[in-house]
């Protein structure tokens, strides 16, 4: 089973973008990579210039991800309740 979530919000000056994969799939990689990159397309679209995310420290196949498609881990910009690490992208 695979589930998985993405999501781009305009309008507050930072858009969110939120991914998560559950369940035992070697499609779960492929579909995390493919609903960031289409964040960030989407994002691009929209004349964002640095997309941000934040995540939770023990979800290291998501990290590992972010780190491999260009995300930087910033410093905190959030206080959100699972917030533990914080990345953004420069788009161009």
């Amino acid at each position: 089973m695979v589930c998985d979530c993405c999501a781009t919000t305009p309008g507050s000056g930072w858009p969110s973008c939120a991914a998560s994969t559950c369940g035992p799939s070697t499609a779960a990689g492929a579909w995390a990579r493919a609903l960031l990159l289409c964040a960030e397309e989407i994002a691009r679209v929209w004349g964002v210039a640095v997309m941000r995310l934040d995540t939770r420290l023990d979800l290291t196949e998501a990290r590992a991800l972010y780190l491999r498609h260009g995300w930087v881990e910033v410093p905190a910009f959030s206080d959100a309740f699972y917030a533990e690490v914080w990345y953004a992208k420069q788009l161009e």
